[in-house]
């Protein structure tokens, strides 16, 4: 609570914060939390789980949310910016550091940092955790509806790129020139939206 009970504030400079109590109710009686410290939530294509960055920013790996067990299963370290492939099978993800001891995922003392963005990579593994690879500086990868490749931001040249898993030898292409770290490609991939500044 954010007054005493006995005397509700009044008058247009507590408005906003009566609007946001109300909202936080209205949120609260809908919605349950379903884990803390964590970020970037994505669903599977069918529904069943969650992945997402496990931890806070600057100390994160990749975890899964099964809503039907309660069970998070930790599935690499270090990770963030979880994407399912649209068929289920793969989850594309970025590094931010090429190494996070256990005990910085975990400990208490931990608060979000910012990292190079010029140091992030692109990874993708089976669903499961299991064989990842890199593929390429960038990161907030995507997926083609064929779920064959992968889009992403390229840091150091400030442009969207696409790069096929299919063959461990394939190399990026350019796409377009982006100056937004967050490019959003469209479900048909044949556009892209991104910020330039404070435009869309």
């Amino acid at each position: 609570s954010w007054h005493p009970a006995d005397r509700v504030p009044t008058g247009a400079a507590f408005l906003p914060m009566v609007e946001a109590e109300e909202t936080y109710r209205a949120l609260s009686a809908k919605g349950r939390r379903l884990t803390t410290d964590g970020f970037s939530a994505r669903w599977s294509p069918d529904g069943t789980k969650l992945a997402f960055s496990a931890g806070v920013q600057g100390y994160s790996g990749v975890a899964t949310y099964d809503p039907a067990t309660n069970q998070t299963e930790l599935l690499i370290v270090p990770g963030k910016d979880p994407r399912w492939s649209p068929d289920g099978k793969h989850i594309a993800f970025v590094r931010d550091c090429q190494f996070l001891r256990l005990e910085e995922l975990t400990g208490t003392e931990r608060k979000n940092q910012t990292r190079w963005a010029r140091d992030e990579e692109v990874w993708v593994m089976n669903a499961d955790g299991t064989q990842p690879r890199r593929l390429a500086l960038g990161g907030w990868p995507s997926w083609s509806q064929d779920s064959t490749t992968i889009y992403y931001h390229s840091h150091l040249d400030n442009t969207l790129c696409s790069i096929s898993i299919e063959s461990r030898a394939a190399e990026p292409k350019q796409i377009m020139a982006c100056p937004s770290y967050h490019p959003s490609v469209s479900p048909d991939n044949q556009r892209v939206a991104y910020l330039e500044e404070t435009s869309l």
